[in-house]
Parts: C-alpha cells; sequence; structure tokens
C-alpha cells in the first residue's frame, strides 16, 4: 500500500499565492462555488460506480448534506459528537479525498463513550480559544488535537480526521485536505499529516485570512473563516479528482 503525497494543482496554487487587491474576492467567489464542486465530483464518481470503476465512492451529495446542514448544528447544540456522527464524518473524508482501504477497519473498533467524551473535551477547549492570539499558539491547538490522537476505542482517528471534525464544529480550525496542505505548506515532509504540520497549516492560513480581510475586518467571524479559505482551495484543485 503506497502512499501517494498531497498533489499542488495549479488551480489551487495560483489563488493562494495570489496577494493581489481583489484576493479576498476571489476567494469568496471559490467558496459559493464549494457545493457545485460537491455535485459536480458527485456526478464523476457515480458515473465511475456506474462504469464499475468506483465500488466505494458514491452519494458524495448527501454525505456532504448530512455533514454540513444536520451534524454540524447538532453537535454545537449538544456539545459533543456522538459515535454515528463521527462515523459519518469519516465516510465523508473517505468519499470527497484518498480512498483508504486499509483504514476502513477502525470505525468498527471504535468506542461510543470515548468518542463523546473527547469530542466534548476538545470542543469544550475551542469555546476558550481567542480568535487571533491562541490559533498562532501551537500548544494550544496541540492540546486540541491531543483529544483525538492515540486515544483508547479510537483507534485510526488521526490529524487529518481530527482536523475534520473540529471543523464541523468550529470553522476557526481548517480541515487538513490534501489539496490546501499542498499549497499551504509545501515543505511539509515525507509525513504531510503530523500534528505540527497541522499547526503550521492553522497558522499559515492564519496569516493568509489577515492579509485578504485587513485590520478592520480580522474580527469579523463570519468574513472568511479559516475553512472557508480551505474549502476555496478544495474547490479550485477539485476539477483534477478521479480522472
Amino acid at each position: 500500500f503506497i502512499n501517494m503525497p498531497p498533489i499542488a494543482w495549479p488551480e489551487a496554487k495560483r489563488l493562494w499565492n495570489d496577494d493581489k487587491g481583489d484576493g479576498r474576492e476571489k476567494f469568496l467567489i471559490a467558496t459559493h462555488k464549494y457545493d457545485r464542486a460537491i455535485k459536480v465530483l458527485d456526478a464523476k464518481q457515480t458515473q465511475l460506480h456506474k462504469e464499475g470503476k468506483n465500488k466505494t465512492k458514491v452519494q458524495l451529495v448527501e454525505k456532504n448534506r448530512l455533514i454540513y446542514e444536520t451534524i454540524a448544528q447538532e453537535c454545537r447544540k449538544r456539545g459533543h459528537m456522538t459515535l454515528a456522527e463521527v462515523k459519518s464524518v469519516y465516510d465523508l473524508k473517505m468519499t470527497k479525498g484518498k480512498y483508504r482501504p486499509m483504514l476502513m477497519k477502525y470505525p468498527q473498533q471504535w468506542s461510543a463513550k470515548a468518542i463523546e467524551n473527547q469530542t466534548k473535551k476538545a470542543f469544550d477547549m475551542c469555546s476558550l480559544m481567542n480568535d487571533s492570539s491562541d490559533f498562532r499558539n501551537a500548544t494550544k491547538i496541540l492540546n486540541v488535537l491531543s483529544c483525538f490522537l492515540k486515544q483508547p476505542g479510537m483507534k485510526g482517528i488521526g490529524t487529518a480526521t481530527a482536523s475534520l471534525i473540529l471543523s464541523i464544529y468550529d470553522p476557526r480550525f481548517p480541515f487538513l485536505s490534501d489539496e490546501a496542505i499542498a499549497v499551504v505548506i509545501p515543505s511539509h515532509g515525507k509525513d504531510p499529516y503530523t500534528p505540527q504540520n497541522y499547526t503550521n497549516f492553522v497558522a499559515q492560513i492564519q496569516k493568509k485570512r489577515a492579509r485578504l480581510l485587513g485590520e478592520k475586518n480580522i474580527h469579523d467571524k463570519d468574513a472568511l473563516t479559516h475553512s472557508d479559505i480551505e474549502k476555496a482551495l478544495w474547490t479550485v484543485a477539485s476539477g483534477n479528482l478521479e480522472k
């Protein structure tokens, strides 16, 4: 089983490296096209499924809607995720990105109690974090990640999956997607999915957001979130997927 490194797609590189005055508008436009990009990728996957070339990646639109329209709201009200919800998040990750069959055995081994306790612990930490200074503090980011990594009853939840869970609850935590990490921290080393790389990923996205919004708007949580920036990069790169 060979783990291919993330690809820095030209469309994502152009968007990330564009620091002109209209950069914010370009990111917003890309973010608004996210749902359309999900539909296009879903259509590709469905066609490949009909042709017998894709047995596992199906129903991306439905999975994405479940996560962002239902589970996001429910877990924010409740303050934690359930085992079923985390399994749905894992399923979305495997459908939207690289499918790793070796990892699909883990969800059946997860503990419902561990999932609920550790997501609550992580979400409680998120709620206490300051918008600017705490997201430049690698130790605080690592403390939140530690709620998920190498925990009993949660084997298989690595940094990327943990970041996706966090992004659904709190958009200040961007998902460590392949399409984004490849351009945000191209010098990510042999293993892109380390906790240390994630702290750098968050820091770089925070800096980018500050440049795009300017000092006056940096405290506007809804202007352009860290997760919006990741979704924009994924959206412009997504045309290259499932070819």
